[in-house]
């Protein structure tokens, strides 16, 4: 199963400058939750985001940089390919960014789990419109706002029809 993670605003914002334009520490444990033990999939320059590669995860950068390596981390150069080899798999992938990232695999994935973000943002990098893509609503819940989590916010799973 492929699975997109992504949090996003009014707008379907999820970046400005290679990083995410609000704290949201309860969307991080979300995240770390639903990634852990797993496989996740990304760009480079999300990857480049981290300070080293995020703890009991198996990593996969798609780059057109052909000298890009890292120890460590399975790099594919070629969407066709790396899709062919996820897609043969019986686990859960975790696609985490960025946009262009999001872009090529939202008509592949099984799953998306979204944070909706209530707030407007400034941004750059943006997640695909999902919603004319064949994807319904399975679960909705409501997220806490307190004075570290300071946006009214959302957790929705939604599944291919």
């Amino acid at each position: 199963m492929i699975s997109l993670i992504a949090a996003h605003g009014r707008d379907f914002v999820i970046g400005k400058d290679n990083w995410m334009p609000w704290e949201l520490p309860r969307d991080l444990q979300f995240f770390k939750n639903k990634t852990l033990g797993k496989t996740i999939v990304m760009g480079r320059k999300t990857f480049e985001s981290f300070k080293k590669p995020l703890k009991d995860r198996h990593h996969i950068v798609l780059t057109r940089q052909t000298d890009f390596t890292y120890p460590g981390v399975d790099v594919y150069h070629d969407i066709d390919t790396l899709k062919h080899v996820l897609k043969a798999r019986h686990d859960e992938i975790m696609v985490i960014g960025g946009g262009e990232i999001y872009e090529q695999f939202l008509p592949i994935a099984d799953r998306l789990y979204i944070t909706y973000i209530d707030a407007a943002f400034l941004g750059d990098t943006y997640f695909p419109n999902y919603r004319e893509a064949g994807f319904v609503e399975t679960l909705k819940k409501q997220g806490i706002k307190d004075s570290d989590n300071q946006y009214d916010y959302y957790f929705i799973q939604y599944d291919r029809q």
